[in-house]
């Protein structure tokens, strides 16, 4: 599966199926890909960006949002994955060029788990009202 154009807003997004790959490249450095998924359940949200370029530069910036905050992100020049806890809901992903630009061909897979979030962090857990609750021992 591969992007569409013009995908550059969350209004146009591009949707994802969990765990399926899609394959997207930047056309410039000012374009911007976004994608969008939708989670049923509490639980987690993994994002693998495997990326044409292998280098300790920032290629790529990967950003996962809310609607209203950034839920997690990383500028990688190289392969990359990491996750967030989440609520249900809909989620968007923004690929675009970080300090450095590469036309290259990337691939981007999300996976949604279902699944209690207790022991993993969410957003927004900025306040003492919004804290994420520890376990002792966890």
């Amino acid at each position: 599966m591969s992007e569409t154009e013009s995908n550059d807003s969350a209004a146009t997004a591009d949707v994802l199926s969990s765990g399926q790959e899609i394959k997207g490249q930047l056309s410039s450095s000012s374009d911007r890909d976004v994608f969008s998924i939708t989670t049923t359940s509490a639980g987690t949200l993994k994002i693998d960006l495997d990326t044409p370029t292998y280098s300790t530069g920032n290629y790529f910036s990967v950003i996962l949002w809310d609607g209203y905050n950034t839920i997690a992100s990383q500028s990688t020049g190289q392969d990359t994955s990491f996750s967030a806890g989440v609520e249900a809901g809909t989620y968007t992903v923004w690929v675009d060029s970080s300090t450095y630009y590469d036309a290259g061909e990337y691939g981007l897979t999300v996976t949604s788990t279902a699944g209690n979030l207790s022991g993993v962090e969410t957003e927004s857990n900025d306040s003492a009202a919004t804290a994420d609750v520890l376990s002792s021992g966890q």
